[in-house]
């Protein structure tokens, strides 16, 4: 799919603009995660070392509690109610278990309670933190707590005035704790997703707005160029056409009117080009046109003689004296014509007028047709006897056919001279047709000069592109006369006959009531 220069700038604008947003956005959102998750970790870590804080406070102000009521029963060895505070203590919520032990660390009572998770320790199984952690409570005289994660052990001594009667150790459930402290981290979880959302639709919604508006931009910055570039192509293409005083499309002082500038310029230098072109042309067939101009100048001479030397020795031979005198008059004539010819194909070309074709045609071949006959070359022309009405220069289709006849003239040449025959006379034969068809005036020069190679059919109308060697072409005739007949409204292509090339030029036929173009 061809896209416009107007939209792929501003596509190529858009596509910077969204990259930059998108690297913006996706390493702001990164940012913004990794400072949402590690704001996440340290407030949960600040809540749950707070929380874990209170509940150790909470467990060693029980476990203080619990040995003052414990001292005077464990004291006065009343292990029944040792026994019932230690039931009652293991069922207020959290508490897995209450132990009580005497000072030598031995457990004396254990209440188990109501709260979820691990069994209490006993004097069955010495040796276990908890008994250690009593022993330790024990030996230090002060309350001591520990966790394993899943409970909070916390141990106090039993003093009774001073006397050290033994210990109490109380496991607390942490599971409550770590309830809360999850639905805690839940809570900051969904804030931080919940603020990633938001900070996501709020840059999609930026990257969208830049988007326009970057779009926008191309499109103004871009049109500035686009119009004056389609402006600009629209201008070569009519020079193309041969419309080398069109003048430039615009006025800028930028780049884009220096380069209206030089377009302009350009096709001045090519109507000059064209019009050299023509002369140089010109110039090549003045030989010919001088061998062509002494014959009647011989058969002028001749028949002046004639008459004088009739004068003098028969003045009275009026038939003769007259038969001579129209014979120089129409040599004279003949020469004029021809000279007439020349100025024709040589005059700069001007405004399109209604033309017959036929006489452009005839001013080629009469240019021509001595050269070709000195060259051994058969010039055959088919014209038809009614009027081939174009519009046009009658000159410039005479240079177009005075190109597609020297072309085909050196083409002959060419192939003669790389011919292994000996026989010059088998190639040698030029055929100028014109033919009125429908509503179209059809002119074609066919030669039997090897035809047009493969590789070159694509670039004969290409300025400056010549397979004729340095001194023989300049690569201009065809592309000059491809303008010219596009300028007329026709079209010019060749292809390759029987024997050799054939150039076809394709003009609308014009009305004989119009005089100028429209």
């Amino acid at each position: 799919m061809k896209l416009s220069l107007q939209l792929r700038y501003s596509l190529a604008v858009v596509c910077i603009i969204t990259a930059v947003v998108l690297f913006m956005g996706i390493a702001h959102l990164h940012g913004f995660r990794s400072l949402i998750n590690a704001s996440t970790y340290a407030t949960n870590e600040t809540i749950s070392d707070g929380l874990y804080a209170q509940e150790r406070k909470q467990g060693e102000d029980l476990a203080a509690l619990m040995a003052g009521l414990l001292s005077r029963p464990l004291d006065s060895n009343d292990v029944d109610r040792v026994k019932r505070l230690a039931a009652a203590a293991a069922d207020m919520q959290g508490n897995v278990y209450v132990a009580v032990s005497d000072a030598a660390g031995r457990v004396l009572v254990t209440a188990r309670g109501n709260a979820s998770g691990a069994a209490p320790q006993t004097k069955s199984t010495p040796g276990q933190p908890q008994t250690a952690q009593m022993r330790e409570a024990i030996a230090a005289g002060k309350t001591v707590s520990r966790s394993d994660g899943s409970l909070l052990y916390v141990s106090a001594p039993i003093l009774e005035n001073g006397r050290l009667l033994g210990a109490v150790n109380i496991g607390i459930s942490l599971r409550g704790t770590q309830a809360e402290l999850a639905n805690i981290g839940g809570y900051m979880d969904a804030v931080a997703e919940t603020s990633i959302r938001f900070f996501l639709i709020l840059y999609v919604g930026i990257a969208l707005m830049i988007v326009v508006i970057g779009f926008g931009i191309g499109i103004v910055m871009v049109r500035d160029m686009a119009r004056p570039i389609r402006a600009l192509g629209r201008y070569m293409r009519r020079i193309g056409t041969g419309s080398y005083d069109e003048p430039r499309p615009f006025e800028r002082a930028d780049e884009l009117g220096d380069l209206a500038r030089e377009a302009e310029q350009m096709a001045q230098n090519l109507k000059k080009v064209a019009q050299v072109s023509r002369l140089a042309t010109l110039g090549e067939m003045s030989v010919g046109v001088a061998h062509e101009l002494n014959q009647p100048l011989n058969t002028i001479r001749m028949a002046a003689e004639n008459v004088l030397l009739s004068r003098r020795s028969n003045p009275d031979d009026a038939e003769f004296i007259e038969g001579k005198l129209q014979l120089i008059s129409d040599q004279a004539a003949n020469m004029g014509e021809l000279i007439q010819r020349m100025c024709v194909v040589g005059r700069a070309g001007g405004e399109r007028v209604l033309i017959d074709a036929r006489e452009s045609v005839r001013d080629a071949v009469s240019l021509l047709a001595n050269k070709c006959e000195d060259d051994g070359i058969a010039l055959i022309v088919d014209l038809p006897e009614v009027e081939a009405s174009v519009l046009g220069q009658r000159n410039e289709l005479a240079q177009v056919v005075i190109n597609l006849l020297g072309n085909a003239r050196d083409a002959i040449l060419e192939c003669r001279a790389g011919s292994k025959t000996t026989d010059a006379a088998a190639k040698g034969r030029i055929e100028v047709r014109l033919r009125s068809i429908s509503d179209r005036v059809v002119i074609e020069v066919a030669d039997d000069g090897g035809g047009i190679a493969p590789g070159v059919s694509d670039r004969v109308f290409d300025p400056f592109f010549t397979t004729k060697e340095v001194t023989k072409g300049t690569g201009l005739g065809l592309s000059i006369s491809f303008g010219i007949v596009n300028a007329m409204g026709g079209r010019l292509w060749a292809r390759n006959g029987e024997a050799g090339a054939v150039f076809t030029v394709d003009l609308p036929c014009a009305e004989a009531d119009r005089v100028t173009a429209g």
